[in-house]
């Protein structure tokens, strides 16, 4: 996992799997750049492989927090297990734009 800031984006890559411990570390690097006046994350997840209810939720809590500052995020490369999550969550319109 990293993280890096980009043409006025918070960039979050994560691989492999998005539990705890990772969503964790998203939370707190987001956090931090959030608190710095970012307003825009975008999460590659084109290389995660698993997504655990901590994972989601952070970046739920993530979305909540920057709608209320005007912000926005996206998730990208959703896929298999992941991109099934978020379907079962109906998460795919908060997360996703239609290219």
């Amino acid at each position: 996992m990293y993280t890096e800031k980009k043409n006025g984006q918070v960039i979050v890559k994560v691989a492999g799997s998005f539990n705890i411990r990772v969503a964790k570390i998203v939370e707190e690097e987001v956090g931090e750049a959030l608190d710095t006046g970012e307003k825009s994350v975008v999460v590659d997840m084109a290389e995660t492989t698993f997504i655990d209810s901590t994972g989601m939720g952070i970046l739920i809590d993530i979305r909540i927090r920057l709608q209320a500052v005007g912000g926005s995020i996206q998730v990208l490369g959703l896929n298999g297990y992941c991109l099934e999550a978020f379907e079962q969550a109906n998460l795919i319109t908060d997360f996703c734009k239609a290219s």
